[in-house]
């Protein structure tokens, strides 16, 4: 860092390095519990009898109230930071997966994914403002992509590690564990994370220069304002959407009934769409800030995952390998999401760039709850039980999935090219080390 002597510098990445670790495993749990109702789908209708409306809904309060706290969470990242929130936010999913655990109906469950979806709702959109503080602009895609890699680890947890944690244990005894370890995790942020530089006894690294342009709560206006933000909600909508309201809870019975997969091979086809979805956005942020361009990116995700899922939807005799092909190009076209927050990011005023991509990622994970009991009422109509007898006809869902990633490619048509280097010739930015 530029005026740091030495050791300042060594103690501020090592800092910097823990602070994100922590905040990027609170993001771990989100994405676990985001993806785990699709591995426990089989269990949960039986222990809960539920049926598949009823799986749908416990799959989707977690979607719900998180995609609703999505611009609350920006609010609260922007005013108290990222150190309260996100520590406060931790127990409350922690005590989430408990009750989750201990439900004996599926009343009681869903409150339990409800509590879940709260407190993990805070983790992302404050850690990608702690981003703004601690990096530099021209390396915000880049961290933000390292972030949703780590936390992606999350959902591959909750693929054929889950699945593997389930031949010895309960999926109760899994969310006890999974519960605790939540709650010590929110000690350690609380103890351990400083939101700013600043806070830490450093010089500012990358907090936004003009942090009071316009004030705050005129910054919450001019964001709803710019059309460009609407148009990164509609195109997040359409490539995250799909992809988790299908993976979230629907892909087993899918692979299962629709491709003869065991259930193992239809975790293990998750587990591989869900490790591209954790690499890909810090690939994508990268040549982003590599290539200096930001819309064009959006543009092909959005194109490519809609030809993926009408193939993926209606193409016949693809196999294991094949499903495992078509699942990992549906995780890595979600990777366009990383480049929808910086575009938010940079239309917004930079005193309400927490709350921009906050609205951003609440298109997101609308589009997923939405999906998800969308799909559980077309299967439920096309055949779909509990006890697996009949065979759904999954062609609607699968159409569903089609159309939505082709409206969001239409929106991609107007998004503005936001990029810092986009249209100059400055020499490609030194980054610090991540």
């Amino acid at each position: 860092m530029a005026g740091m002597s030495p050791n300042d510098t060594t103690r501020f990445n090592r800092l910097r390095w823990l602070i994100f670790s922590l905040l990027s495993t609170a993001f771990v749990l989100a994405f676990f519990h985001r993806v785990a109702p699709t591995v426990l789908a089989e269990q949960l209708a039986v222990s809960l009898n539920a049926s598949a409306v009823a799986l749908g809904s416990i799959a989707a309060m977690y979607f719900h109230i998180y995609a609703a706290m999505q611009i609350p969470a920006g609010l609260v990242a922007d005013r108290i930071g990222t150190r309260l929130s996100v520590g406060l936010s931790a127990a409350i999913g922690g005590v989430g997966s408990i009750i989750f655990a201990l439900a004996p109906d599926v009343f009681t469950a869903s409150v339990g994914r409800f509590v879940i979806g709260f407190g993990v709702s805070f983790a992302f959109v404050a850690t990608l403002r702690a981003a703004g503080f601690w990096y530099r602009p021209e390396q915000y895609a880049q961290v933000s992509g390292w972030i949703i890699l780590v936390g992606n680890l999350g959902a591959i947890l909750a693929g054929t590690p889950l699945a593997f944690a389930l031949e010895f244990m309960t999926w109760r005894t899994a969310f006890l564990w999974v519960g605790g370890f939540s709650l010590l995790l929110s000690a350690a942020i609380l103890l351990i994370v400083r939101n700013t530089p600043e806070q830490a006894g450093f010089a500012p690294a990358g907090a936004p220069a003009a942090h009071d342009d316009v004030g705050f709560w005129p910054g919450l206006a001019a964001v709803t304002r710019i059309p460009g933000i609407w148009l990164c909600f509609l195109a997040g909508f359409a490539l995250v959407g799909p992809f988790f309201g299908f993976a979230g809870i629907w892909a087993v019975p899918f692979l299962m009934h629709e491709m003869r997969l065991t259930a193992r091979e239809a975790a293990d086809c998750i587990t591989l769409a869900l490790l591209l979805l954790a690499f890909s956005p810090a690939f994508i942020g990268w040549f982003s800030d590599r290539i200096g361009k930001r819309r064009g990116l959006i543009m092909a995700s959005c194109l490519l995952s809609t030809i993926n899922w009408a193939i993926f939807g209606f193409v016949d005799g693809l196999g294991f390998w094949g499903a495992c092909i078509l699942m990992t190009i549906g995780g890595a076209c979600c990777s366009g999401m990383v480049i929808t927050y910086a575009t938010a990011k940079d239309l917004a005023p930079a005193s309400a760039a927490g709350f921009a991509v906050s609205l951003v990622n609440t298109g997101l994970f609308t589009g997923a709850a939405l999906l998800q009991i969308w799909l559980g009422w077309l299967l439920s109509l096309n055949g779909y039980s509990p006890d697996g007898d009949i065979a759904p006809d999954f062609s609607w869902a699968m159409a569903s999935l089609v159309a939505v990633s082709a409206i969001g490619f239409l929106a991609t048509l107007w998004i503005p090219e936001t990029h810092p280097l986009a249209d100059s010739d400055q020499e490609e930015a030194k980054l610090d080390p991540i």
